[in-house]
């Protein structure tokens, strides 16, 4: 794309977009870098839903399905496959940011989701739906973000 050929009212709400987030993460930081709970218990709740991931990986032969977990750099990468005359697969891609205490997520389709790590009313470790919903633990996270990666390929089946 020509950026010369971008309207101009376009490019302004790019800016407006990319200050607002820029706004957001280092707010995000300040929040994280003045919580110790945050920055002690943030990594071990990463931990934990690396777990329930794993768990439900290795689950999905019940549904008759596939997956696997490939660890890369910065996170991991989850495929779920239905083996058919054709292979029906998706995956998603998750990585953990410390400094921020997001999970971030990007899926085979092209969506992207955020999950905010909050100290609960408990003073435990809760995830949070970037768009609300309610405090989830890790398997409730995983549970959150598998659901959809096995509905898309058994709908398909």
């Amino acid at each position: 794309m020509n950026e010369a050929l971008v309207p101009e009212w376009m490019k302004k709400i790019r800016r407006e977009d990319e200050l607002a987030e820029a706004k957001k993460e280092s707010a995000r930081k300040l929040e994280v870098g003045a919580s110790p709970l945050l920055q002690q218990e943030g990594p071990k709740f990463w931990h934990q839903l690396q777990q329930s991931l794993a768990t439900v990986v290795d689950s999905l032969p019940v549904l008759k399905l596939s997956g696997s977990i490939s660890r890369f750099s910065e996170g991991i990468r989850i495929e779920v496959v239905y083996y058919y005359l054709i292979p029906v697969q998706t995956y998603m891609d998750i990585y953990y940011d410390p400094d921020t205490a997001v999970i971030r997520c990007a899926t085979m389709s092209g969506g992207i989701c955020q999950l905010y790590l909050c100290a609960a009313s408990n003073n435990e470790i809760a995830a949070f739906a970037e768009f609300d919903g309610p405090p989830m633990d890790p398997e409730q996270t995983s549970e959150y973000l598998m659901r959809p990666m096995v509905d898309s390929v058994r709908v398909q089946k």
